[in-house]
């Protein structure tokens, strides 16, 4: 019997596919060496491709856990399904995390199946402190996606369809190779998979599209069909790709909860930087620990005439007053002054006493101080010049020291004279943190300028640290507690 690498030999266009990818997201990579690797496997020729695809990468390979999501919608045919799956994990010596729907009365919408089986995924990757999920879509779907987005009104957003790397976590690799050059490869290969007969329920609109309007589309508008949007999105991609720049000029006012700008100013702008423009704000908006609104439902009511007003979803409310936009949160809440203020000051402290203490913050996780002589091992490297979870202060620094959370303006200090200040937001919206843990990192003040942000700004390296008393701060976040 051949071995893997031998039934793979044919695998090379995939192989070099994967390696772009990784190399145009930076992922297990140099410095990202610490990533966990999941991916999402049902057992048809998509996800079986990705993952005899992945399991040729070492790095990859040593972290690698398969998720699998049982539907419970035919207990027979998902049980062979998951069953199947198991057999090629024991074949790879991969280990597999599955998932169960514990009641599946008929007629369940493709959306709600969706949303339980990402719930799933979600779960697993929360275990790991940076997960990366690798899922099989190729360029079939994306089209498809586009086009169900056309007919839904998603706005120029809608246009690019699934994003290769989402939310730093949802990687898809394939999203340039169609569906037959997939299963092409896998027959040539003699390898295993599923044909899954769900994909002919003409009751799931993807089903309709793929097999209904998407052949017609094809026979009218030979040869690529609907496959064409698919390139329209990677144009779209470069038309979002141009940043905004002075946001905070457009702004009256921006707080918690409370976005206020000019009407005028905002229909100024062509269509595609008001979608970029109401992206950044609810970027800011969700490092505050708010929902996102739905940015389709911004943009068609701003640019109706007369501007539509009312709840734009998750809490959202949009009004115009005296020409000006006003998007508010009807979150019952009490304003988290910490979000926009200091929320503990540092006193004066004795370091050679050998000082223990735990500052708890607000959003969970906590800051623990010790003071002792700088020794070797404090590793004053790590804890300075890369952004890690530790710094190493002198008792002097935290006099004018204080911890709070991001917002927006806010301004890295930088420490050689005549470099441009970068801004916090920024860098951790590039960063490799999670969405969801964003708006929970701590951030060491002075001045009003950042000094120090866990995993995101590195403290600016001092030569005096290199003897004498020091204080070291390590963050904890909540779910290592």
């Amino acid at each position: 019997m051949n071995s893997l690498d031998d039934l793979l030999g044919d695998f090379r266009f995939f192989h070099d596919t994967l390696s772009r990818f990784l190399e145009r997201n930076r992922l297990f990579q140099n410095g990202n060496e610490d990533l966990q690797a999941f991916v999402g496997v049902s057992g048809g020729a998509d996800s079986l491709c990705l993952l005899y695809t992945l399991s040729r990468f070492p790095e990859i390979r040593k972290t690698l856990t398969i998720l699998h999501f049982n539907h419970q919608t035919d207990p027979e045919r998902n049980g062979m399904e998951e069953a199947f799956v198991r057999d090629q994990a024991g074949s790879l010596g991969l280990p597999v995390m599955t998932g169960y729907r514990k009641q599946a009365p008929s007629g369940l919408s493709e959306d709600l199946l969706r949303r339980e089986r990402y719930q799933f995924f979600d779960r697993c990757l929360d275990q790991s402190s940076r997960p990366v999920l690798f899922l099989g879509h190729h360029r079939s779907d994306q089209s498809e996606t586009i086009l169900m987005n056309l007919f839904r009104n998603r706005g120029p957003r809608g246009l690019l369809g699934m994003s290769e790397f989402r939310d730093d976590r949802y990687a898809r690799p394939f999203l340039s190779l169609t569906s037959s050059e997939i299963r092409a490869a896998l027959q040539k290969s003699n390898l295993p998979y599923l044909k899954d007969p769900s994909n002919q329920d003409s009751r799931y609109l993807r089903n309709r599209v793929r097999n209904e309007l998407a052949p017609l589309i094809r026979e009218i508008f030979p040869p690529m069909g609907i496959e064409s949007l698919s390139y329209l999105a990677e144009q779209m991609a470069k038309e979002f790709r141009p940043e905004i720049r002075n946001i905070d000029s457009l702004l009256d006012h921006e707080i918690r909860g409370t976005i206020i700008m000019p009407l005028s100013l905002f229909r100024f702008l062509s269509p595609v930087r008001q979608s970029i423009l109401v992206e950044h704000l609810f970027q800011q908006q969700s490092l505050w620990d708010l929902p996102v609104a739905p940015s389709g439902n911004i943009l068609r009511s701003l640019n109706r005439t007369p501007p539509l007003t009312g709840p734009m979803g998750n809490g959202w409310l949009l009004s115009i007053e005296s020409g000006k936009i006003r998007l508010t949160h009807n979150s019952t809440e009490p304003e988290l002054d910490e979000t926009l203020s200091p929320f503990f000051q540092f006193r004066p402290l004795d370091t050679k006493s050998n000082m223990e203490e735990n500052i708890k913050l607000p959003r969970g996780g906590l800051i623990h101080l010790s003071s002792r002589p700088i020794e070797d091992d404090w590793n004053l490297w790590e804890m300075g010049m890369k952004p890690s979870r530790q710094c190493v202060l002198q008792e002097e620094d935290l006099k004018s020291l204080v911890l709070g959370y991001p917002f927006r303006g806010a301004k890295i200090k930088i420490g050689v004279p005549g470099n441009r200040s970068k801004n916090l937001n920024r860098e951790i919206l590039e960063s490799r943190i999670s969405r969801q843990e964003r708006p929970k990192i701590p951030v060491l003040y002075q001045n009003g300028e950042v000094l120090w942000a866990p995993g995101v700004v590195p403290l600016p390296h001092s030569p005096s640290l290199k003897t004498g008393w020091g204080v070291k701060l390590t963050y904890f976040p909540w779910k290592e507690l």
